[in-house]
Protein backbone atom coordinates (compact mmCIF):
# COMPACT_ATOMS: atom_id res chain seq x y z
CA UNK A 1 0.00 0.00 0.00
CA UNK A 2 1.35 3.37 -1.03
CA UNK A 3 0.49 6.73 -2.54
CA UNK A 4 1.11 7.42 -6.24
CA UNK A 5 0.87 10.66 -8.21
CA UNK A 6 -2.44 11.16 -9.95
CA UNK A 7 -2.10 10.50 -13.66
CA UNK A 8 -4.37 9.52 -16.52
CA UNK A 9 -2.71 6.09 -16.62
CA UNK A 10 -3.45 5.53 -12.93
CA UNK A 11 -7.03 6.73 -13.34
CA UNK A 12 -7.54 4.31 -16.24
CA UNK A 13 -6.12 1.48 -14.12
CA UNK A 14 -8.45 2.34 -11.23
CA UNK A 15 -11.42 2.55 -13.58
CA UNK A 16 -10.59 -0.89 -14.99
CA UNK A 17 -10.67 -2.25 -11.41
CA UNK A 18 -14.16 -0.87 -10.87
CA UNK A 19 -13.30 2.32 -9.00
CA UNK A 20 -15.27 5.29 -10.24
CA UNK A 21 -14.56 8.16 -7.83
CA UNK A 22 -11.74 9.57 -5.75
CA UNK A 23 -12.52 11.24 -2.43
CA UNK A 24 -10.34 13.41 -0.24
CA UNK A 25 -10.59 15.17 3.09
CA UNK A 26 -8.28 17.85 1.68
CA UNK A 27 -9.30 20.86 -0.34
CA UNK A 28 -7.79 21.29 -3.80
CA UNK A 29 -6.00 24.39 -2.49
CA UNK A 30 -4.10 22.26 0.07
CA UNK A 31 -0.37 21.79 -0.41
CA UNK A 32 -0.93 18.07 -1.00
CA UNK A 33 -4.25 16.39 -1.79
CA UNK A 34 -4.53 12.76 -0.71
CA UNK A 35 -7.11 10.84 -2.74
CA UNK A 36 -8.80 7.55 -1.87
CA UNK A 37 -10.43 5.49 -4.65
CA UNK A 38 -13.95 4.22 -4.08
CA UNK A 39 -16.49 2.10 -5.90
CA UNK A 40 -20.01 3.50 -5.75
CA UNK A 41 -23.06 2.08 -7.42
CA UNK A 42 -24.61 5.39 -8.49
CA UNK A 43 -22.17 8.30 -8.80
CA UNK A 44 -24.84 11.00 -9.09
CA UNK A 45 -26.69 9.72 -6.04
CA UNK A 46 -23.42 9.54 -4.10
CA UNK A 47 -22.63 13.14 -4.99
CA UNK A 48 -26.09 14.32 -3.90
CA UNK A 49 -26.08 12.28 -0.69
CA UNK A 50 -22.56 13.27 0.40
CA UNK A 51 -22.41 16.83 -0.88
CA UNK A 52 -21.89 18.26 2.62
CA UNK A 53 -19.60 15.52 3.95
CA UNK A 54 -16.77 15.19 1.42
CA UNK A 55 -14.97 18.45 0.72
CA UNK A 56 -13.34 17.09 -2.42
CA UNK A 57 -14.62 14.55 -4.92
CA UNK A 58 -13.28 13.57 -8.33
CA UNK A 59 -15.29 11.44 -10.76
CA UNK A 60 -12.69 9.33 -12.55
CA UNK A 61 -14.44 9.20 -15.94
CA UNK A 62 -14.99 12.96 -15.91
CA UNK A 63 -11.33 13.53 -15.03
CA UNK A 64 -10.20 11.31 -17.90
CA UNK A 65 -12.41 13.15 -20.37
CA UNK A 66 -12.13 16.72 -19.16
CA UNK A 67 -8.94 17.36 -17.18
CA UNK A 68 -5.53 17.77 -18.75
CA UNK A 69 -2.75 15.55 -17.40
CA UNK A 70 -0.80 18.54 -16.07
CA UNK A 71 -3.86 19.76 -14.16
CA UNK A 72 -4.30 16.56 -12.14
CA UNK A 73 -3.09 17.12 -8.58
CA UNK A 74 -2.44 15.00 -5.57
CA UNK A 75 -1.54 11.51 -4.50
CA UNK A 76 -3.79 8.44 -4.76
CA UNK A 77 -3.75 5.65 -2.18
CA UNK A 78 -3.25 2.37 -4.02
CA UNK A 79 -3.00 -1.14 -2.67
Amino acid sequence: MQFENVSKALLKELLSKGYNILTSNNMLSSDIVYWYPEKVEDVQQYIETNANEEPTLLVIQDALENIREQDLVGLVFVS
